[in-house]
């Protein structure tokens, strides 16, 4: 089941995601695959590469296209992340939708909940994005809560 949605996200044009136990790292898509890092001073690329703007939900809920690579959304694809044009089918589009619920470490942050798999969230996992199901540990709370700028 689907959790009620967090309508700030709504009404921003553009976010980043920070990972509540990894400070100073960010969602950021490289070579297409989506991984946590933080910004070294030699990556200007790094800013637009971990800056996404919200969509309606290319199936429900929000989607997550690149700002610097038009027309590509953040999309699970055996349970991984990746950086990908939806082909308009209805699995791509499911697969490129997000439910963006209270942080499931709590506090003021987000998380995001799979449109069609709802009992999975986005985590980190060795610094890589990737769906799971919640297994109830503080460590799976915190690595798929995020905070929004």
């Amino acid at each position: 089941m689907l959790k009620e949605q967090n309508l700030l996200c709504v009404i921003l044009d553009s976010i980043r995601f920070e990972s509540v136990n990894y400070p100073g790292r960010y969602i950021r898509h490289e070579d297409y695959d989506f991984k946590l890092q933080a910004n070294s001073a030699n990556d200007t690329s790094f800013l637009d590469d971990s800056t996404f703007h919200v969509r309606t939900g290319l199936w429900s809920g929000n989607s997550f296209e690149s700002t610097n690579l038009s027309g590509y959304y953040m999309k699970h694809h055996s349970e991984l992340l990746d950086l990908m044009i939806p082909d308009g089918s209805d699995l791509q589009k499911k697969d490129s939708s997000f439910v963006i619920i209270t942080g499931l470490s709590g506090g003021s942050s987000v998380s995001l909940q799979s449109v069609n798999y709802p009992q999975k969230y986005v985590r980190h996992f060795d610094f890589r994005l990737r769906i799971d199901e919640d297994d109830g540990t503080a460590l799976f709370e915190d690595d798929a809560s995020f905070n929004i700028h």
